[in-house]
């Protein structure tokens, strides 16, 4: 049999109910109320990284397509035994705590998340899946797994940002189990990177999985031409009914084809190659014009986070009197001995264009995150454009 257990070891006194003694306790008369697929099944929050955060608002026939397609995706099954390790507010948690119900599997939520944790989590229950945020595995990742019992883990799911390269590669290796990408929005939208591909299409976020349609639109709102960069948008069954009491910003979110049909807008600046698979380029709130060209923060980023001195990096636009904005790199060092700020900035230069070059590195103590570990570059703006 399967279970849902409410916490893990959940301290005396706190008021927990035993999930089977509250189950047993129940009527056995079937429920009264009668829900339809077009019902609303729950309000989400958007997680803020570029404005105020907007209510998502999905319907009971859109959560059940959730449920199947992602648990199809992330092949979930009848012995699947999840970890929910971030707050279950997040659709992150939603999507596995749905496909794992479906399938009849068990799932262990944790109280807190820390990385030693998790490991105790994993050898005690058995854990096989799980969902992830990236700044998760980097941390995860500087655990020692010396004697550590991970064999049971099965296939691991990472979302909500993009996974750095180094971390990506290392998660397979170093825990033993598949590692699938899932780029989506919670307002409705997702592709994966199969196991199967993720060696030879490892920059890339996957391909949309069934059900699912991706375009990609230029400044014009028309579809930009083949192996050009443009905003993403999705059609399909995942899709959320509105944002509540946001009818603007509904709005504003939606892109409509020449059939008339209405598409979610991302605000994600996304390319394909010629097999359909997507990279992500950046946010398109983020981009950076300097001197008339567009710069991705993302692409400096990524340079970046290879350097050994370097934990965690955001860049951020600033104004500038001669090219109109420029980047800025804020960076968290890793070690107690850092390099000077102007010798990691020419170290980056000297692998980036010309165009794309930092006008200046900062160092910091942190980068500022919402819970699903998602940095918040709007913060980071607000701090340092002044």
């Amino acid at each position: 049999a399967s279970w849902i257990r409410l916490g893990v070891d959940p301290p005396e006194g706190a008021g927990w109910t035993e999930f089977r003694a509250w189950r047993d306790s129940q009527s056995a008369a079937a429920p009264t109320a009668v829900v339809a697929p077009d019902d609303e099944c729950n309000i989400i929050y958007s997680s803020g990284t570029t404005g105020l955060p907007k209510g998502i608002v999905h319907s009971h026939g859109c959560r059940l397509h959730w449920a199947a397609d992602v648990g199809l995706a992330l092949r979930y099954h009848s012995g699947a035994v999840t970890v929910c390790s971030v707050g279950l507010y997040s659709n992150i948690m939603w999507a596995s705590m749905l496909a794992t119900l479906l399938v009849g599997g068990t799932l262990v939520v944790m109280p807190a998340y820390s990385s030693k944790s998790l490991l105790d989590v994993i050898e005690r229950h058995r854990v096989t899946h799980g969902a992830f945020v990236p700044v998760q595995l980097q941390r995860l990742l500087e655990e020692d797994f010396g004697g550590r019992d991970l064999a049971s883990l099965q296939a691991l799911m990472c979302c909500g940002s993009p996974l750095p390269l180094p971390v990506k590669r290392a998660i397979p290796r170093r825990l033993g189990c598949e590692l699938i990408e899932l780029y989506g929005l919670t307002e409705g939208l997702v592709t994966t990177l199969d196991p199967e591909d993720f060696e030879r299409k490892i920059e890339s976020v996957g391909r949309p999985i069934p059900g699912q349609q991706l375009r990609l639109v230029g400044d014009d709102d028309r579809p930009v031409p083949p192996g050009e960069p443009g905003e993403i948008v999705g059609l399909g069954c995942l899709t959320m009914e509105r944002y509540h009491n946001r009818p603007d910003a509904t709005l504003e979110a939606t892109w409509v084809d020449a059939e008339g049909r209405r598409w979610l807008r991302t605000g994600d600046i996304g390319r394909f190659d010629d097999e359909g698979f997507l990279y992500l380029v950046d946010r398109k709130k983020d981009l950076i014009l300097s001197g008339g060209q567009n710069v991705y923060p993302a692409d400096l980023e990524a340079v970046l986070v290879q350097h050994p001195a370097v934990a965690e990096v955001a860049v951020i636009g600033v104004p500038s009197e001669r090219w109109g904005e420029t980047p800025l790199a804020l960076v968290v060092a890793r070690g107690p001995d850092p390099v000077a700020a102007t010798e990691l900035r020419d170290w980056a230069n000297a692998r980036l264009g010309k165009q794309q070059r930092i006008a200046e590195l900062r160092f910091v103590e942190s980068l500022p995150r919402n819970p699903n570990g998602k940095i918040l570059k709007r913060e980071l703006r607000r701090e340092h454009q002044r």
